[in-house]
């Protein structure tokens, strides 16, 4: 990651260990940029089954 032009006080990159933390269930996040729920980045976890969409307590789990 690279110093945005119009941040001169970026400190990141933020995540400084490799690889980055796992979901609870042992896989790692989901993330798109730009987002389709979100305008700049989508971050989500397919929650329990591991697999995309579900319902319940399968439902995957984001910042949405």
């Amino acid at each position: 990651m690279q110093r945005p032009a119009e941040a001169p006080n970026w400190r990141g990159p933020y995540l400084h260990k490799a690889p980055p933390p796992l979901d609870p269930w042992g896989q790692p996040y989901q993330y798109k940029a730009p987002g389709e729920r979100n305008a700049d980045y989508d971050l989500y976890s397919f929650g329990p089954d591991k697999a995309p969409g579900g319902e319940g307590d399968n439902a995957d789990i984001g910042n949405w």
